[in-house]
């Protein structure tokens, strides 16, 4: 037990010191701090990272991705139906004064 601390508190000094000296290497040495400090946690993100390939492959075996548009439902237009209801009653006026006379 006491040498799984040492051995994180290392990792963690580690990692601090190869930020200030070189960035590109300190995420390297942070990755290695991780990897020591939470051991569960990188192998729940090779299980995690392992199906979403799994996923991915089955995705691409289905062949080309196919796209097809929908039908839009168009609304009808009150202003239209409006405007068709009032020309309907005029020219049933129209019709109404021509079959009186």
């Amino acid at each position: 037990m006491l040498d799984r601390l040492e051995d994180i508190e290392h990792a963690r000094f580690r990692a601090l010191a190869q930020v200030l000296i070189d960035k590109e290497s300190g995420v390297e040495a942070f990755e290695d701090y991780m990897r020591i400090a939470f051991p569960s946690m990188h192998q729940r993100k090779k299980k995690r990272d392992d199906s979403m390939k799994d996923l991915l492959k089955s995705w691409t075996t289905q062949g080309p991705l196919q796209v097809t548009p929908l039908q839009e439902k168009r609304g009808k237009s009150r202003l239209k139906q409006r405007l068709v209801r009032v020309e309907d009653e005029r020219l049933d006026n129209l019709y109404g004064k021509i079959k009186r006379d």
